[in-house]
């Protein structure tokens, strides 16, 4: 029996000249667009004043203007979900400190929490997620109903954070899937006035995931991806936070502790 789950695609290395962007966004078909806010500026800088174009994240990686074209065509359809990853979905202090031991841990892809307990304060995170939706809205057009916190890192500041910046789903990943490669699923639940979705490769989750540039290696992948995603009017949702779901927010960071480790 086909199983459905909403299609969630992170857009990054954008490098196909669009031909799969413009069959995506043509299909009909729902799916969630997770769009970096970073990806959008080159001139954008770490906390500390430092560049992350072609220094954290890689040049190839920021959205060329056809990519942006796409977007912003596309903003105002009722058919697609558009989430926001972080602001600048890169923490120059992990990697000012990786660089320093001249290692290329720990991960810096991430920005409210970092593995060694550094976090930023609630208004911070206030402050850098509506930056955030605001680049997004003014080069785009568009207005984000999913957050998704860059790396899948976040404490209890984040989800006030993404509340009090108007977002209505709150999207991580199954952190199961690091572990027992979908074997076991995760639910969807109500936290406050947030829905919380998790997203996996493997379809152990209410939202299947994949990357854009994934995508473009793997055409006949996309194509199965597509046409079994859904609409989030097929997702139950649970009115409190299951045990499974706090077991995988502590795999999660687990296994970010032990991919630092080399």
């Amino acid at each position: 029996m086909t199983e459905y789950h909403p299609l969630v695609v992170h857009f990054q290395f954008m490098n196909d000249n669009g031909e799969l962007a413009r069959k995506l966004f043509n299909s009909g078909n729902y799916f969630i667009a997770s769009i970096v806010p970073n990806l959008l500026d080159s001139e954008m800088k770490t906390e500390e004043g430092e560049s992350i174009y072609g220094r954290i994240h890689p040049e190839n990686n920021f959205y060329p203007d056809w990519a942006k074209e796409i977007f912003g065509e596309n903003g105002k359809r009722t058919d697609i979900g558009w989430a926001q990853e972080g602001y600048r979905h890169c923490c120059g202090r992990c990697f000012n400190k990786g660089r320093a031991l001249g290692k290329k841990s720990p991960d810096p892809h991430h920005e409210h929490v970092c593995l060694d307990g550094v976090a930023q304060s609630l208004e911070k995170q206030i402050e850098v997620i509506a930056k955030g939706k605001d680049l997004i809205k003014r080069q785009l057009g568009i207005s984000p109903q999913f957050y998704c916190p860059p790396n899948h890192l976040y404490n209890k500041d984040t989800l006030i954070a993404a509340k009090e910046n108007g977002f209505d789903f709150f999207l991580s990943r199954n952190g199961f899937d690091y572990f027992l490669l979908g074997l076991i699923n995760t639910p969807v639940y109500e936290k406050g006035e947030l829905i919380m979705l998790t997203e996996s490769k493997y379809g152990s989750a209410p939202l299947r995931m994949t990357y854009y540039d994934q995508l473009c290696e793997d055409p006949e992948n996309f194509d199965a991806l597509l046409k079994n995603s859904s609409s989030l009017t097929c997702l139950n949702i649970e009115n409190k936070k299951p045990t499974k779901a706090r077991v995988s927010e502590k795999l999660i960071t687990a296994y970010k502790k032990l991919r630092d480790l080399k």
